[in-house]
């Protein structure tokens, strides 16, 4: 709020006239009234395919967020065996993984399989060649 009381970032008129400031997809593993005690939102079930588009066209919200998903992290004495060349071993593990879920309850998040942090440090290094190379744009145009 600023001095006279008004609200610095205003909340858009939803379909049904009230504000709507974030519009929340969860997942199943985070439920609705845990939710809501962090944070003061719409809350949605799982996203699927054209409900982000959906949610903007209905709430007009100022913030959408994804929330919740399967996060498979192994730990193991030879990580090198599941993380195969080039991480190609840990895509197909991951890939697998996805498709005996899927087989199991098509509504299912998707997982995602890490072996060792070797995502975290991959997405990591790209981050910082992704930076050095801004920085060397900036520098030399």
């Amino acid at each position: 709020m600023d001095a006279g009381g008004r609200r610095l970032y205003p909340g858009r008129q939803g379909a049904g006239g009230g504000v709507v400031n974030a519009v929340i997809f969860l997942g199943p593993t985070l439920p609705r009234p845990d939710a809501a005690v962090v944070l003061d939102a719409t809350f949605l079930p799982p996203a699927r395919q054209g409900d982000v588009f959906r949610a903007v066209r209905t709430h007009r919200p100022r913030a959408i967020g994804l929330i919740d998903g399967v996060f498979l992290d192994v730990k193991t004495e030879d990580s090198g065996r599941l993380i195969g060349r080039q991480g190609q071993t840990l895509s197909d593990l991951q890939y697998i993984t996805n498709r005996l879920l899927f087989q199991q309850d098509a509504r299912a998040p998707k997982a995602m399989v890490d072996v060792g942090g070797y995502r975290t440090q991959a997405r990591e290094a790209l981050v910082k060649r992704a930076k050095e190379a801004a920085d060397k744009v900036r520098r030399w145009g």
